[in-house]
């Protein structure tokens, strides 16, 4: 499996590979590394607030709702490690 890029490796390798004016690629690199984490946050966002608008849906004493719950959980997590 190949191992996922970095914000900040895909920024460097984005403006290596489309950008000759060195003065120009530090400018943008900071750019792209911002406009990438405001997207992923705003992704997150919709994310987290998407599963808790669905939350209410299960019947807080079932084993779906527990099931459901440790799922959103573990999901969320994940996103926290990106």
């Amino acid at each position: 499996m190949k191992k996922q890029e970095t914000i900040e490796e895909f920024a460097e390798n984005y403006v290596n590979k489309f950008y000759n004016n060195y003065a120009f690629k530090d400018l943008l690199k900071p750019l792209l590394i911002d406009g990438a984490k405001w997207q992923q946050q705003q992704m997150y966002s919709e994310l987290v607030d998407l599963l808790e608008r669905l939350t209410p849906i299960y019947k807080e004493d079932s084993d779906l709702h527990q099931k459901y719950d440790k799922q959103r959980l573990n999901l969320i997590e994940q996103f926290k490690k990106k």
